[in-house]
């Protein structure tokens, strides 16, 4: 969704995204369009050697080869999916405009810990020193570790559900969509993003 409404603003947008369905390349692409199979074989062609040196994951080459279609395809901006948890993703080398968790669940407890607040700890590896975080909802099991985590990083965090919030203005229209009315209940919010 995020990609979709920065490339309805203009914006040339990248989008990395695991896992994929039916074809690798949904995993990377450009303004809604997949990465080309021939730009894939060029790269692992490329870095057949390192990779049999360093032995990457296959999550890491494929982030090494979004990272590297987008700069070559020269984007204005990504929207950057983590894999399992966030701190020790190979996404986290990046320094984003803006962090997102979405609500914290027990996806992959068997790797990320067996509490939710163990594997909010993970997740809120991505919080980066000074750029705002954006929560999904604020759930009182991990509220303290994901404040903890950005006070130390100096870095502002919203929880959406206290910002923004939806009312259906009507069920169904033509399309067969709702018809949605955003309230914000702070400016805040808006303006730490540069939005207002």
């Amino acid at each position: 969704m995020l990609a979709a409404i920065l490339q309805t603003a203009g914006y040339k947008t990248g989008l990395y995204t695991s896992p994929h369905l039916k074809d690798f390349r949904e995993r990377i692409r450009i303004n809604g369009k997949m990465i080309e199979e021939n730009i894939i074989i060029d790269f692992v062609g490329k870095f057949r050697n390192d990779f049999e040196k360093i032995k990457p994951s296959f999550f890491e080459w494929t982030v090494g080869l979004a990272f590297s279609y987008f700069e070559n395809e020269k984007i204005d901006i990504a929207v950057i999916e983590t894999g399992l948890g966030g701190r020790l993703d190979s996404t986290n080398v990046i320094t984003p405009l803006l962090s997102v968790i979405t609500n914290i669940g027990w996806d992959h407890m068997l790797l990320l810990g067996n509490t939710l607040e163990k594997i909010a700890t993970e997740k809120a590896g991505i919080i980066k020193p000074g750029i705002p975080v954006v929560v999904g909802e604020e759930q009182e099991e991990v509220k303290k570790v994901l404040l903890d985590k950005a006070s130390k990083s100096k870095s502002t965090l919203f929880f959406a559900d206290n910002e923004l919030r939806a009312e259906v203005i009507q069920k169904k229209n033509k399309h067969n969509f709702l018809s949605l009315n955003i309230l914000r209940t702070t400016k805040s919010f808006l303006k730490i993003l540069n939005l207002t």
